[in-house]
């Protein structure tokens, strides 16, 4: 994990330093960085930072939590009929759940692809989570709670909760260092 995560912080810095006294916006290049990190502890893949795949789901991403902002768009008429979404609040939720279902055809690709290679050596999450749902199959039945649609659940929850989870974290920190000059210089002092 060590040395996955070590080249994707390289690859950001080599990035970075393409840009030095330029404007730039970090949240993509982070991101994919993160997410690179991230898939190859989940599905034992590695992306660069112009995968068409990694591309693709980032827009996805960020348009599907652009549609979020659009859901609260409800108004309480009576007992009979307590929500009514607006027309915006529909169509956020239709692109949500246009977003998801192709996202959860990524995962459900990488799933298919890790049934049909030997699972003996765990090499990244779907891995035990296989195992772990052979191990528990009783008569070739699957466990109710441990399956395939778990799985991909699981995946979409770990992908989407710590990419921006753990890009939001480091942006705030650099935000803080660019505001804190003093502790910039004592950070790259240490480094």
């Amino acid at each position: 994990l060590n040395d996955t995560a070590m080249h994707d912080v390289l690859e950001l810095c080599e990035r970075f330093k393409q840009k030095i006294g330029k404007p730039v916006d970090v949240g993509i290049e982070l991101n994919c960085a993160i997410v690179s990190t991230l898939w190859k502890i989940l599905g034992d893949e590695q992306f660069t930072h112009d995968d068409p795949l990694l591309t693709k789901t980032f827009t996805e991403m960020f348009r599907s939590f652009e549609a979020i902002n659009y859901i609260p768009s409800v108004v309480f008429h009576s007992w009979t009929e307590p929500f009514v979404f607006y027309e915006s609040g529909k169509q956020g939720l239709a692109t949500i759940y246009s977003l998801l279902k192709e996202g959860t055809e990524v995962f459900l690709d990488r799933v298919a692809l890790h049934k049909q290679e030997n699972h003996a050596i765990s090499r990244d999450y779907i891995d035990v989570y296989m195992k772990e749902m052979e191990r528990l199959s009783v008569d070739g039945k699957p466990h109710p709670s441990i399956n395939d649609d778990q799985l991909i659940l699981n995946l979409r929850a770990l992908f989407i909760a710590g990419s921006e989870t753990t890009s939001t974290t480091i942006r705030w920190g650099l935000y803080f260092l660019i505001e804190n000059p003093d502790v910039q210089r004592k950070c790259q002092a240490e480094i």
